[in-house]
């Protein structure tokens, strides 16, 4: 949706963000935020219990889509709100971000899932290490060798 609003209307919306810029952040940010907080929270337990309980969830990933999109429209029309993506660090996490997707549920999962005892890299605070071992692994030694001849299939 922000996709096509961008297309249609980039113009209108970059005149919006721009004239909100700092509230527009605040809002987006918010809107990513609190749904996932409420969620959490006794609150969507208390409000589970009542009539409406079964909007809250859905709601809740409708009101971060659209903070998201926000996020994203700006970051795209005023970048200068964005600079710390551009840190090395962020940039090589971007490149990596297909592979750490791809790699990141064999490590986040439960051991017991896959027949395996409880080894101590697979608890929390060290999973997410052993993605990223994965991630560069896999992005240098599998993906970038394909991603270079590629320029020689292209129109």
């Amino acid at each position: 949706m922000a996709a096509i609003l961008f297309v249609h209307y980039r113009d209108k919306i970059l005149a919006l963000l721009t004239r909100f810029n700092r509230s527009s952040l605040l809002v987006g940010t918010l809107l990513v935020i609190v749904p996932h907080i409420l969620v959490k929270s006794w609150v969507a337990v208390y409000v589970a219990q009542c009539a409406g309980g079964a909007l809250i969830e859905p709601l809740a990933n409708t009101f971060q889509a659209i903070g998201f999109s926000i996020l994203l429209l700006q970051s795209i029309l005023l970048p200068q709100f964005f600079k710390e993506l551009n840190w090395a660090v962020i940039s090589q996490i971007g490149v990596l971000s297909y592979s750490i997707y791809i790699w990141q549920m064999l490590f986040s999962n439960s051991p017991g899932r896959f027949g395996l005892f409880h080894p101590w890299f697979m608890s929390f605070r060290f999973w997410w290490v052993a993605v990223l071992i994965a991630a560069l692994c896999s992005y240098y030694i599998i993906e970038k060798p394909f991603i270079s001849p590629r320029r020689n299939f292209r129109w």
